[in-house]
């Protein structure tokens, strides 16, 4: 994949990669600047698969990750959003630490954990 230098959109949907193909596909992809749209939903990836899409948004902003609300979230809070809205999102153990850091280097002023 990582050859594919011209490569603008991957779609894995659906695939079960859980978190360690999730981590091999972040590498692989992460220096691909050409990529706008990556789907990754319904694949069964955790907390530690999510961290590593999160590194490639934080290193590219013209990317767009389907198939995970939290990183569209996370990319709101570094853009400067002042309000989150968390609704149905569960974020679990795995990811509270890095969510902790990330809220507190925000500017944040709203945030909303209702449930559905």
């Amino acid at each position: 994949i990582k050859n594919l230098n011209s490569l603008i959109s991957l779609d894995i949907g659906n695939n079960f990669i859980g978190d360690d193909g999730a981590k091999y596909l972040a590498e692989e992809t992460k220096n691909i600047s050409s990529i706008k749209t990556l789907n990754i939903g319904g694949n069964n990836i955790g907390g530690e698969g999510e961290i590593s899409f999160i590194e490639i948004i934080q290193s590219n902003d013209n990317i767009s990750i389907i198939g995970f609300p939290h990183i569209e979230k996370i990319k709101a809070l570094q853009s400067g959003s002042t309000e989150l809205d968390m609704k149905g999102c569960f974020i679990g153990v795995e990811r509270a630490n890095y969510w902790k850091l990330l809220i507190k280097e925000s500017s944040l002023k709203v945030l909303n954990f209702e449930k559905k």
